[in-house]
Parts: C-alpha cells; structure tokens; sequence
C-alpha cells in the first residue's frame, strides 16, 4: 500500500508538491508534427505555486523587471539574478512565452510551434525540451531537467491525496496576457497598464521587424530596401557618390572633357595648338611639328637629303663576244668533233649523230640571241655583281649552257665506247658554266650596296 501511495504521488500533479514547486518548473506536455507546414506543435506545462512571480521574455539573468510577489530580485524575499530567466533557442528568445506566473492551484499550459530538430525554454532555474523524434501527438512526455533548486519528495501517507484531472490544453498561437497587479492588463509589448505603444518599431507595427536604417528610412533588415535608398555608385551608405559623364564613380567630368571643356565632345588640340582646329592654320612639317619645314626625300626619309638610297655606281663592260666565242668552241670542238668520230667507228650510228648535233645547234643559237641582248656596260653599286644585276638574263643562260655541256659529254661517251678507246679525256671539256661566272660576275668589293 504503501509503494502504491509513493507511486500514485509521483506520478500526480497534486497540490500538496504544487504549493512547494517553483512556478517555472517547466515540462513538455506533448509533441505532435502538423502537416501543413512540416512544423511540429508543443505543449508545455507548468507547476502550480503559491506565489506570484514576473519574469520579462527574453531575460538572461537581468533582474530588471524580475518580480516575486511584487517584490524586485535581490531584495529581501527575492530570489538570486540567476534564477531571472525566460527565454527560448534556439531562434528568438522571444516567441510570447508567459511572463507572469500568478497564484494558482492547477497546471499551466502554454502552446507554441518549431522547425528542427528541437526547442528549449528556460525558465527560472529549470529546462524543458521538445524534440522532434518525441512525437506523442497528445500523449504527455514530460522530460523536465534537473533544476538547480531540488524539488522536495512528497511524504508518504497513509492516505493517498487525490488527484485531480489534468486539463487538456487548447494549443493557441497566442497565449492569455497573465494577470496584472490591482485592474491593469498587460498590453501587447508584455507591460501592464501599457497601450502597445512600447514595443511599436518605426513603422508604427506592434512587436514589428522595422528599424530605422543607415538611410534614415524605416525598413525591416531583411528588405531589399534596407540601408540601400541612400547608397552611393560606391555601394556605401551616404557617400553622396554619383557617376559623372565619363562613367567614373565618383567623378568630376574631368577624364573625357574636351578642349571645349564639354565632356564627351572629342575635340582635341591639334599641332597647331588650336582646339579642334584640324591642323589648318599651320603646316605640319613629316615630323608632326608645326611649321618645322620637313618633308620626305626620295628615299622616304623625313627631313633626308635624298643621300641615304643613293651610291656612286661604277660601270662595268661585257664582252659579249667571248661569252659567244666560248659556247661556239664547245659545240664545235666538242660536240660536233666526238659525234663525227664515232660515226667513222660505227657507220649506224650516222642518223643519229646528225640528229643530236641539229639539237645542239639549236640551243647554241637560242644561247647567242640571248648573250647579243645583253648590255655591254652596266652601272653596279660598290660591292655588288654583275649577275645580280642582270639576274633573269643570266639564270636563261645558265640553263642553255647545260645544255650545251649535255651534248659534248654525250658526244664523248658515245665515241669511247664506238671507237673501243678511251677517246679524248674528260677533262677536255670544260663547263660554260665556269667561264661564265667568272666573265659576269665582277663583283666590287668595300663599298656601300644600293638599296
């Protein structure tokens, strides 16, 4: 009987610890998640007590405004400033949790929403907290935590006291304004006697967000438009900063003024130190400078004297008719003269000979009408040849003379092997090409090559 009585005490919210339990010993009632928004309801309670207590929203350990029985902490009755809290987290400390615990018999509730993982209130010595995997949805769990002030452990009797039947709460987003001292009513900043005018922002809008930003103007700090209606081009505040004509933050219209002294207008001086004169009061000598009298040689240097792409130029003579007398030996001396010889070894070979010694002929005379074309003088700077000069005609010569070359030493080989003997050595026959380089070529070295 007697564990039975200690039992039905413990679990009851009776009277007799209600009268000995501080006001702010606070509890989850229950838990429930609400569907719509994915928040989750709880239900807080709190022990009845025989005093009168006032605990501002908010306070951490601040005894301004704490009252027990009318009386300010820390006077005689009081309870320490540690004792003088009310405040939730996390999140706002404030959600409009009661602040006034008057004198009463029974349970308190109070009723409020969070979104996470889990949602304190401290009050008083004393700790409640709601989590979201305790979900009783109307079951009460009560999970106080330890308060510095123990709480007494009821007496045993013989007699269990009865209990009498919990309340069910009516969760309200807005809990009742507790009771004030004499026929005042708390307003709805929480002060009794009030008329809201405490805890209006600047917007006139009770417990409102707006607050007066770094402009001056009344906006909430999580408005687009807060601290930003007096931003400068710079992003600060009252900078006063503007962008001028020329696009610069903060400019004078300085950076793209004219010579007008117009921004943008593009005048410039010109070299005649006239604005926007377009250079026709003077003339602008090839150096830029106005009236400096330079113009460009011949040789298109500014202010030359037409020396700098000019040489003295020598002359040089070509004998033509040694370059002709030169190719001549060749066809007759060579080409002719082996081609004869090896139709007298082979008598076959007669078409032949008489048709390579035609092509040969040919090419001679191609080779003298060339060579006649040629000038018998021509100027070349100090340093500079003959066939550079001559370039094109000299390069067609050159090749006729190959050939040339090709039909003696055919000529040659074909009489060695007709006639069984070594013939004529190779070293009879001489290359045009030699003697050519050597008669056109007459270069003159140390002196300045024309351009």
């Amino acid at each position: 009987m007697k564990t039975l009585c200690k039992l039905i005490l413990f679990c009851c919210c009776c009277t007799a610890i209600a009268e000995s339990a501080w006001a702010w010993h606070p509890s989850v009632k229950s838990v429930c998640k609400q569907n719509s928004d994915g928040k989750y309801r709880v239900v807080f309670k709190w022990n009845p007590d025989s005093n009168e207590w006032t605990i501002p929203a908010g306070s951490n350990g601040s005894t301004l405004g704490c009252l027990k029985n009318g009386k300010t902490y820390n006077q005689s009755g009081g309870p320490s400033s540690s004792d003088c809290k009310n405040y939730f987290s996390p999140g706002s400390v404030d959600i409009g949790q009661p602040t006034f615990f008057p004198k009463v018999t029974v349970n308190s509730f109070f009723t409020t929403t969070f979104s996470g993982s889990s949602l304190s209130w401290r009050v008083g010595p004393s700790t409640a907290k709601a989590y979201s995997t305790q979900e009783s949805c109307g079951d009460p769990t009560p999970t106080p935590t330890p308060s510095s002030t123990p709480t007494p452990t009821p007496t045993p009797s013989s007699t269990p006291t009865p209990c009498p039947p919990t309340p069910t709460p009516t969760p309200s987003p807005t809990p009742t304004p507790p009771v004030c001292p004499g026929e005042q009513v708390k307003d709805q900043c929480g002060k009794c006697g009030g008329d809201n005018s405490s805890c209006k922002d600047c917007a006139g809008v009770i417990n409102g967000p707006s607050v007066i930003d770094q402009c001056g103007a009344c906006n909430p700090p999580d408005s687009p438009l807060y601290n930003k209606t007096c931003l400068g081009c710079d992003g600060v505040p009252n900078s006063k900063k503007l962008v001028d004509e020329c696009g610069i933050c903060g400019g004078d219209n300085s950076s793209c003024k004219g010579c007008d002294g117009v921004p943008n207008s593009g005048k410039v001086v010109d070299a005649c130190g006239v604005c926007d004169g377009q250079n026709a009061v003077c003339i602008i000598g090839c150096d830029g400078v106005a009236n400096s009298g330079k113009v460009v040689d011949e040789c298109g240097v500014c202010g030359g004297d037409g020396s700098s792409c000019h040489c003295p130029l020598k002359k040089v003579k070509i004998d033509k008719s040694e370059l002709i007398k030169k190719a001549k030996v060749i066809f007759s001396d060579k080409t002719v003269k082996y081609y004869n010889g090896m139709v007298k070894c082979n008598g076959s070979l007669k078409k032949l000979s008489k048709r390579q010694i035609q092509k040969a002929l040919k090419v001679l005379e191609e080779y003298i009408k060339i060579v006649r074309t040629i000038p018998t003088e021509v100027e070349v700077c100090p340093g500079e040849c003959v066939d550079v000069v001559l370039k094109k005609t000299i390069e067609k010569l050159r090749r006729l003379n190959k050939k040339l070359y090709s039909y003696a030493s055919d000529a040659q080989h074909g009489a060695r092997a007709a006639c069984k003997n070594t013939g004529p050595g190779k070293a009879d026959t001489k290359k045009l090409s030699d003697s050519l380089d050597k008669d056109l070529k007459n270069c003159h070295e140390n002196g300045k090559v024309c351009a």
